[in-house]
């Protein structure tokens, strides 16, 4: 019987925020993501939407915050969408829409 290797040498690596945009950007993730990544200028902020969980409630809450931010022109800046919970009953119809 062998001794385990280092803990060290168990873990993966975790590239760091700067790595993992540069990697998205270049079309790493685009084979598993459903909607091709669309990053226009990669010097641009990116912003996410995060849509929080609680059942029904927080879905049709998650659906009138959508409305809103469509009826202001802001729905489709997000780049990144984040769900939980309820918050994935609206997030999961958007990211079909889309």
């Amino acid at each position: 019987m062998t001794d385990p290797p280092p803990a060290s040498s168990r873990e993966p690596t975790k590239p760091s925020f700067a790595e993992f945009v540069q990697l998205e950007i270049g079309g790493t993730f685009q084979d598993a993501s459903p909607t091709p990544i669309r990053i226009v200028d990669p010097n641009r902020e990116l912003y996410g939407l995060a849509l929080s969980g609680g059942g029904i409630r927080s879905a049709t809450f998650n659906l009138g915050l959508a409305q809103g931010l469509h009826r202001l022109g802001l729905l489709r800046g997000f780049d990144y969408l984040s769900t939980v919970s309820g918050g994935g009953y609206f997030g999961s119809f958007w990211s079909a829409w889309r």
